[in-house]
């Protein structure tokens, strides 16, 4: 009968989402009835193409996994307009669940997140070789953020020198690892908290590295959840490291201070 749409995000030259809500009257019944929809349009089609792909790997692998979590359903593949379609999951998410007011009800969710996590870090699929481990872990990258911390905050210079070569001679220490599936950009608004799963949300930057990346970003944001942040980054911690190898953990502590220090740096320049 209708539909609209409405842009909720744009970056650009690289991605634009929309959401659209259709109604529509069946023809025998005479039911109408609303759905919402997501659409991505992408720069490029071998971003959508990527994008498809990674939508059909894990799906296939949650399948023969039998894992407690799931993807947005896939409604459209659009190659040549570069745009993918997926279901709206009408559940909440987990930065909604933490802020609201019940405090019992804010572990639980965490520990199902970190239980999330850790089974998508430990998930038997091939994650493609992009936006590996080698350029979120770049010395350069971490010298860029330290520098724009020392401009911006001189009397601080000397701390974020030895915070900075504390970071690489722990992540040296540590020795490589094999890479495992991350999801990349992983925040609490990107866990949906339905009944019996977790729905995993914007798996474009997913790729093989080093799962403490994920784990490092939401602990970071955990911790800004108001009062009860560093409970809660505490419960991620522990129960995430239950469910995974345990030489897993030496790995935190340096990615959990380099997330820190961009996350200062980015404050300092007003982002």
């Amino acid at each position: 009968d209708e539909w609209q749409s409405e842009a909720i995000r744009y970056r650009v030259d690289l991605r634009a989402s929309v959401k659209l809500t259709v109604s529509a009257t069946e023809s025998r019944s005479g039911r109408t009835r609303d759905r919402r929809f997501f659409a991505k349009i992408y720069a490029d089609s071998d971003q959508v193409e990527r994008a498809w792909a990674v939508q059909q790997d894990l799906t296939s692998a949650l399948r023969e996994a039998n894992e407690p979590f799931g993807l947005a359903p896939l409604a459209a593949y659009l190659p040549n307009h570069r745009v993918l379609v997926q279901d709206e999951v009408p559940a909440l998410s987990l930065r909604h669940v933490i802020r609201r007011a019940d405090p019992e009800e804010a572990p639980s969710a965490v520990r199902r997140a970190a239980r999330t996590v850790a089974a998508l870090h430990r998930l038997p699929v091939t994650a493609p070789e992009h936006r590996t481990e080698l350029g979120r872990t770049d010395p350069r990258r971490l010298r860029r953020f330290a520098e724009t911390l020392q401009n911006s905050h001189p009397n601080l210079a000397f701390a974020v020198t030895e915070i900075e070569a504390q970071i690489l001679a722990d992540l040296d220490a540590a020795g490589d690892m094999t890479s495992v599936p991350v999801h990349g950009d992983l925040k609490p608004i990107h866990l949906l908290l339905e009944e019996e799963r977790v729905v995993l949300l914007d798996l474009d930057k997913f790729a093989a590295g080093d799962p403490m990346l994920d784990v490092a970003n939401m602990l970071v944001l955990l911790r800004r959840e108001r009062d009860a942040g560093a409970a809660l980054a505490r419960v991620f911690e522990e129960e995430y490291f239950a469910h995974v190898p345990a030489p897993w953990q030496q790995r935190l502590a340096p990615h959990y201070a380099w997330a820190l220090l961009a996350d200062a740096a980015t404050f300092a320049i007003g982002l």
